[in-house]
């Protein structure tokens, strides 16, 4: 199912009923809609984590850490938008597999009352630009594949997920700013629901301040929208695209220290 067919999913349980007259203004928000938008935000979490917009040294590991927040909406045809608060932490490794290629692992979830989730991803990622010395420009292209379940009132939620970012980058010194755009195709599936793809159009920036010769501080921030539709079977554009801020705070430690 493409994400325009998104309204049309059936759960076993809602809490309320969506009006489905093509004329109605007003649609009610329901239980479907809190899951679906659960499922596009748990999703959030596998877009942090990719760093500078240049690969490690060949034989360098990089150990990382970010404390993670994000807010997503979505149209509901009420005055003012209904946002969804998420949060989770996130651990990961890189290894310098070649000069330009990097390869790497993340986990990351949270568990809260009424809401739990965790998820992995397997990243890779290829510097464009050739690693010389004294360059201040860079650029970069990263995948990763992830997993991520959500359990939501004790309904589990799957989400499979394949993100694309292509990261730009300069040093100021030992510093570094990645910035650039990303496109992340989504799978969902769930209990008592048909299985949905969702694509994510996004953009991140972010800034890497080295501390110390092996610390990194790296905050970022992400944002990203996704033209899934809502409401039952409501077909307009006031009932479709949700969109979500991700913000994360990072640290990061390479091994052996090297001069970026």
């Amino acid at each position: 199912m493409r994400a325009s067919s998104i309204s049309r999913v059936s759960l076993e349980v809602r809490e309320q009923e969506v009006c489905t007259r093509p004329d109605h203004r007003e649609p009610q928000f329901s239980a479907v809609n809190l899951l679906l938008l659960a499922c596009l935000q748990g999703s959030c979490a596998s877009q942090a984590g990719f760093g500078r917009a240049s690969a490690l040294p060949k034989g360098t590991i990089e150990t990382f850490g970010a404390a993670n927040v994000s807010l997503a909406t979505m149209p509901t045809g009420a005055e003012y938008p209904v946002p969804l608060p998420y949060a989770d932490i996130l651990v990961g490794a890189s290894y310098g597999l070649t000069e330009r290629v990097a390869v790497g692992g993340r986990l990351w979830g949270l568990g809260i009352e009424g809401l739990s989730h965790f998820g992995v991803a397997l990243d890779s990622k290829l510097e464009l630009t050739p690693p010389e010395p004294g360059r201040r420009w860079h650029a970069a292209v990263a995948g990763a594949l992830g997993y991520h379940q959500l359990v939501v009132g004790g309904t589990p939620l799957h989400v499979g997920s394949l993100n694309v970012p292509v990261l730009f980058g300069r040093d100021f010194g030992a510093h570094h700013l990645a910035f650039g755009p990303r496109l992340t195709w989504h799978v969902n599936a769930g209990q008592g629901q048909s299985t949905i793809e969702t694509t994510t159009y996004g953009a991140s920036v972010g800034f890497g301040w080295r501390v110390a010769r092996r610390l990194e501080l790296f905050p970022e921030a992400i944002v990203g929208w996704s033209p899934v539709g809502f409401n039952g079977q409501v077909e307009s554009p006031e009932h479709q695209g949700a969109s979500f801020l991700h913000l994360a705070l990072g640290a990061r430690v390479v091994w052996p220290p090297v001069d970026r």
